[in-house]
């Protein structure tokens, strides 16, 4: 045997196997991490059920065309009650039809969403005021960013109105 053919040469070289345990050790360690960063992160789904939504999208642009011809007006005010620990929200929503008349015994709800955080949705129904306006306190678990999303039925007809606020009370 030659010098060239000993078993010895012929092996790979250990900076050659310990280049390849760094890159893919250091690789396992940058995944490691950036998982670990998903899962912590996660603030929930922005919208559930999407894809449905995304089929039924024709009808939702057919209803906000019915919606917009009907000539309904609406007024809304949010408004921030409570204190920190226990911050309120005080809605309050007035539906007018085309001739400025108040809209009575209409169905209201509102869906008080928090759009950065899952867990924190509230859908509450807001009873009729005598003074012809819908009105509910409702109670919230953080300050913030909130979107109250407002769904009033009469007589068959639907009318929505989306609306954000920033919950900051006092101390």
């Amino acid at each position: 045997m030659t010098p060239e053919q000993t078993p010895e040469n012929q092996r790979m070289p250990k900076w050659l196997i310990f280049s390849f345990i760094g890159f893919f050790g250091t690789m396992l360690i940058a995944d490691s991490f950036l998982v670990y960063l998903s899962q912590t992160t996660w603030t929930g789904l922005s919208t559930t059920s999407a894809y449905e939504k995304g089929l039924a999208y024709n009808t939702a642009l057919s209803q906000q065309e019915l919606q917009e011809a009907s000539g309904w007006q609406h007024q809304t005010s949010l408004k921030a009650a409570g204190s920190k620990a226990a911050p309120q929200l005080a809605i309050n929503f007035a539906l007018a039809d085309q001739n400025q008349k108040n809209i009575q015994r209409a169905t209201v709800m509102a869906t008080v969403v928090r759009p950065t955080h899952e867990g924190y949705d509230q859908e509450v129904k807001l009873p009729l005021g005598a003074d012809g306006v819908y009105k509910q306190t409702v109670d919230l678990p953080l300050v913030g960013l909130w979107e109250v999303r407002i769904k009033a039925a009469h007589n068959g007809m639907v009318y929505q109105t989306n609306e954000r606020v920033s919950l900051h009370t006092g101390s």
